[in-house]
């Protein structure tokens, strides 16, 4: 019985749903036999679908660590809004400096999930007529985008986003020095 291309032509009769049958006796498992053999072993649509969400929670993850980034810049010359945890040293130029490293290293890990995303892709568009010889390119970027974004995010998590405090000092210069603040009490006299 030869199988190579996997339409089942050269298979018993029920052949397929007798495999998925025997797998479905695993806890958690479901599968079935597709409707559409040639699409079913060339295109691995499914892959890019799952790790379009991996890529969608990369992007949000990126820009999470931007904002807050943006929002702990400081002392001197920027936002300051927000205090990070100090996990290491600071800068040995600009004292009092904490370095956004954990924000840092979880949108370096972002920019290689979405990097994967288009090996992945690409991979799955290399599914010329019944084979597609890039399997192992699609479950090696799949496999490391998942471990990427659990150990970053987790790590982003216990390394920064507990530990962040508000600097209420800073804020409540930012609210009695903005325009709009004079905005609105103008506002009111002019009524």
């Amino acid at each position: 019985m030869q199988q190579i291309v996997g339409t089942g032509l050269n298979a018993y009769e029920g052949f397929d749903a007798a495999v998925c049958e025997v797998l479905n006796r695993y806890p958690e498992e479901s599968f079935r036999p597709t409707e559409n053999k040639f699409h079913g072993i060339s295109s691995k649509d499914s892959f890019v679908f799952s790790h379009g969400v991996l890529n969608t929670i990369a992007s949000n993850a990126m820009k999470m660590a931007n904002d807050i980034r943006f929002l702990a810049s400081g002392p001197r010359c920027g936002l300051g809004e927000i205090n990070l945890p100090a996990n290491e040293a600071g800068s040995s130029i600009m004292p009092g400096k904490v370095n956004p490293t954990q924000s840092e290293a979880l949108i370096m890990t972002t920019i290689q999930v979405m990097s994967n995303h288009h090996a992945v892709t690409m991979g799955s568009a290399m599914g010329n007529f019944e084979l597609n010889a890039c399997m192992p390119l699609i479950i090696y970027n799949t496999l490391q985008s998942t471990r990427l974004l659990a150990d970053a995010l987790q790590s982003f998590n216990d390394r920064c986003l507990s530990g962040i405090t508000v600097n209420e000092s800073k804020m409540n210069t930012n609210v009695e020095t903005s325009p709009m603040t004079k905005n609105i009490f103008e506002s009111q006299i002019w009524l």
